[in-house]
């Protein structure tokens, strides 16, 4: 696993919010799909005998069994534009998550013992927390668009690497 891949991993282990199916949630399906990855836009019901969400599927007395699914968004504007298509449950494959923000990372370091971060080997003075967070931390992007300096940086504070 690259070291990215275990600052990802920590920090969602610190935010598990950030696994939750829900909206903006990034997915494979199975088995595995190169078109992927999709975002989750919400959680629906799916219906066996239609094998998609349908109005009378809800209406008392039918006899049709709905199944949990999700609304799924697949593809990019920038190359062959997107779409949305609906899977059960089952379907989904692995949970890459949400994309991990400011909030997240702070919350990582906090939980952090405080030998780590307030001395011993991670010694994260106020001053560079400081600066991280008003300097390094570019707030327009998420965690996987920052510069691999201020990934480097949470590396060694999180990870101790």
């Amino acid at each position: 696993m690259t070291d990215h891949a275990q600052l990802k991993q920590r920090i969602q282990e610190c935010c598990p919010e950030l696994l939750e199916l829900s909206f903006g949630c990034e997915v494979y399906l199975k088995p595995y799909d190169e078109e992927g990855p999709y975002r989750v836009l919400g959680k629906i019901g799916i219906c066996n005998r239609h094998k998609k969400t349908h109005e009378e599927c809800y209406e008392p007395g039918n006899k049709c069994d709905v199944n949990d699914g999700y609304w799924l968004l697949g593809g990019d504007d920038e190359s062959d534009g997107m779409w949305e298509f609906q899977v059960l449950e089952n379907e989904i494959g692995e949970i890459l998550g949400h994309p991990i923000e400011l909030q997240h990372v702070l919350r990582t370091i906090k939980k952090l013992p405080d030998n780590k971060w307030r001395g011993g080997w991670g010694c994260i003075p106020d001053d560079d927390l400081a600066k991280f967070v008003l300097y390094d931390w570019d707030l327009t992007q998420d965690l996987d668009h920052q510069s691999e300096e201020t990934k480097s940086w949470l590396e060694k504070v999180i990870l101790g690497i």
